[in-house]
């Protein structure tokens, strides 16, 4: 077998268009069912009784005399929009209440309006009246539901308006009697403040003359804080100074060691005085030897020796002990880096004296002053807790007077306003915190049975049904109602369908029309692949298999030649009565022992170029032959001498010999009658061809 029928078969992927072939399929049951229920919903609605509906829309417009809320519901009130939820609620069950509703029938027969005896019972005017708040407005929507023979829309509407002026008038009544409790209420409230707001005052400005006040406590707070912190920053001065000037003083007395007490102060550079003395007296002494020279007495003149004598002696005398002609004059005092360390020693000492005596005052000032800062820091919380909780009370029941006035006059205006003689009752006013907003009128338009909505959901619900008619019909159906179903199934082709024909002529120049499609569907299906050799098998018992084979063998010997028809049908073997030949062949299956006498066992037929070649008539054994080698080598012969090989076998649920015979077959069509095909055959077929690891080329329908 080729490559391209080994291939196995492709498992089945349901997809949106197969349920769209299933309702196309039951599309009559889907319409139907649909028809059914719509034209029922709209004959029993016609028929049902109308319904009519009044309705008010209120305004509750909570009084400002109303009692404060409750801390348990102020977040409920503020998530209202400053309205009180539970009241709206009580108004609304209020319109409820059987005694509402008797005194407003009641009112109405009272004021004479024709009509009001039609009215039903009070229990079934409750089941039909309706209260509903907004939760995101102030609003309550109040509606009445009455049948034609209880009034509809008229009696509807008269009730509505009766039962607003009835809690209106209710609601009237109940807020002036709590408006006259509440003002005597506020009244002497508001005395007892006074006389607490008196004896709170007096007590304050006792306590104020006993201890002071908050400006008296933050002045004198003030300025022992500004003495403490003076007095430690004249601590820490004087501490650091003494410190500061110990060092020094130490150091001054060491570095004094180094300097002398006295130092030279000036020198003064001049002529020796006994030199020039003794130069004096040597000149002299020089000009008076020479005048005795000059004299004429010479060497000998008396006195000369004694002046030579004293020139000697002057010259020696400067020759040694007086050598010098210039002298220096040098003068002492004391040092003055001595004179001015000493006096810092002085002035340290003296600083120090006084530091030392001053840092035990600036202490004991800063103790007292610590002493009287704690005093005071510890009386003041308590006396300002006394003084800012006597000012709370006082502030607290200026509050409430405050208060209980504005309520005094808010409880007078509402007093004012709901004297009857001040109140209109008209649409739109509001009388006892009720307005109405919209007033109950008669509506001609019914509100049940409501036609379109009925039909609506009946259109919707017939068509569920329809579709689940017809998805529960095509599940528990055990056989096919068309090819598209099959080739779902299989997921191949499907070739063609022909017409339930027991005994068809065989003619070559008539050939039907539905052959050739199928033939040419064969070529088309894969025309990349030599079909030489054509398998055509059923599920079950399937006459028209054979039938099939012998008018396609006419139909393809047309195209190619010469063809050859194998009957492989082991089990009931047709093509000798289709094609009119004998069913014994001139060679008895005792001698066809090789596969090379197969031409002796050939059948020619009336039609040109078409030969039949039957098993059961050469071979006695037929299904021990197809499984064999001899079949394939048969095949092989065959292939050598005909074009086209169409084998015809029995079916595939009956007998195994048809899958043994696939294996050698180029193609594999299955022919399906539709009416006796079940589900079940036909996936039993599906699996054991693919478990066989073949393929199936397509199939035909009968």
């Amino acid at each position: 077998m080729e490559e391209g029928n080994t291939i196995s078969m492709p498992q089945k992927e349901v997809h949106l268009r197969d349920y769209l072939s299933v309702i196309r399929k039951y599309d009559f049951i889907i319409c139907l069912c649909f028809l059914l229920l719509v034209g029922t919903a709209l004959v029993v609605s016609l028929h049902l009784p109308k319904t009519y509906e009044a309705s008010a829309l209120l305004l509750f417009d909570q009084p400002s005399s109303s009692p404060p809320i409750p801390s348990a519901n102020v977040v409920q009130n503020v998530l209202s929009g400053g309205v009180d939820r539970t009241e709206m609620e009580t108004v609304g069950q209020r319109f409820l209440s059987e005694s509402m509703i008797t005194t407003a029938i009641e009112r109405l027969e009272e004021s004479g309006v024709g009509g009001v005896s039609y009215l039903p019972p009070v229990g079934k005017i409750r089941k039909n009246l309706k209260s509903k708040s907004r939760s995101d407005s102030q609003y309550i929507e109040l509606s009445l539901n009455l049948t034609e023979e209880e009034g509809g829309e008229r009696n509807a509407a008269l009730l509505i308006n009766q039962l607003v002026a009835e809690m209106q008038e209710h609601r009237r009544n109940q807020d002036s009697a709590k408006l006259e409790q509440r003002q005597e209420l506020l009244y002497d409230t508001m005395q007892k403040l006074r006389v607490e707001i008196d004896k709170g005052e007096l007590e304050a400005s006792e306590f104020v003359r006993e201890n002071g006040g908050p400006g008296t406590w933050r002045e004198k707070l003030s300025s022992l804080f500004l003495r403490r912190a003076s007095l430690r920053g004249n601590l820490e001065q004087l501490e650091w100074g003494i410190g500061s000037s110990e060092k020094e003083l130490k150091h001054l007395r060491e570095e004094i060691k180094n300097h002398p007490e006295y130092s030279k102060l000036t020198e003064t550079m001049g002529t020796n005085p006994i030199w020039l003395s003794q130069m004096e007296r040597l000149i002299a002494l020089e000009v008076q030897r020479t005048g005795l020279i000059a004299s004429g007495t010479g060497e000998n003149a008396p006195g000369m020796q004694s002046i030579k004598a004293q020139i000697k002696d002057i010259e020696d005398r400067l020759s040694t002990s007086i050598s010098n002609e210039a002298i220096t004059s040098v003068t002492h005092g004391v040092s003055t880096l001595y004179s001015a360390v000493q006096e810092r020693l002085i002035n340290l000492r003296t600083s120090i004296i006084r530091a030392q005596h001053n840092l035990p005052l600036v202490k004991d000032q800063l103790e007292m002053v610590e002493s009287e800062l704690t005093q005071l820091l510890g009386a003041i919380p308590e006396n300002e807790l006394a003084l800012d909780k006597m000012k709370r009370e006082i502030e607290f029941r200026h509050e409430l007077t405050k208060e209980t006035f504005t309520r005094i006059l808010q409880t007078r205006i509402l007093i004012a306003e709901s004297d009857p003689s001040h109140v209109t009752s008209h649409a739109g006013g509001t009388i006892g915190g009720l307005g109405v907003v919209d007033g109950a009128v008669p509506r001609k338009i019914p509100t049940s049975p409501r036609v379109k909505a009925i039909v609506a959901i009946a259109g919707i619900v017939g068509l569920t049904l329809g579709v689940s008619i017809a998805l529960l019909m095509e599940y528990f159906s055990t056989s096919y109602s068309s090819s598209d179903d099959v080739e779902s199934e299989l997921g191949t082709m499907h070739l063609g369908h022909v017409r339930n024909r027991q005994n068809p002529d065989i003619d070559p120049r008539a050939v039907p029309v539905v052959y050739q499609e199928i033939a040419a569907n064969i070529n088309l299906s894969s025309p990349e692949t030599n079909k030489q050799v054509l398998m055509f098998a059923g599920c079950d018992s399937n006459d028209l298999v054979s039938v099939i084979t012998a008018n396609l063998g006419v139909t393809l010997s047309l195209v190619k030649a010469p063809v050859l028809v194998v009957d492989c049908n082991v089990l009931a073997p047709k093509q000798h009565e289709i094609f009119g030949v004998s069913s014994n062949s001139t060679r008895q299956s005792s001698q066809l022992d090789s596969v090379a006498d197969w031409q002796g066992a050939v059948q020619e037929t009336e039609i040109a170029n078409v030969d039949l070649f039957s098993m059961n008539s050469i071979v006695s054994t037929p299904i021990e032959f197809l499984d064999s080698p001899r079949m394939q080598s048969l095949l092989e012969q065959f292939r050598e001498h005909y074009e086209l090989i169409l084998l015809d076998t029995s079916p595939l649920l009956s007998s195994a010999d048809g899958l043994a015979l696939g294996v050698h077959a180029d193609a594999i069509v299955l022919v399906l009658n539709l009416a006796t095909t079940s589900r079940q055959s036909l996936r039993t077929t599906r699996d054991r061809i693919t478990h066989a690891n073949l393929s199936v080329q397509g199939f035909i329908t009968t």
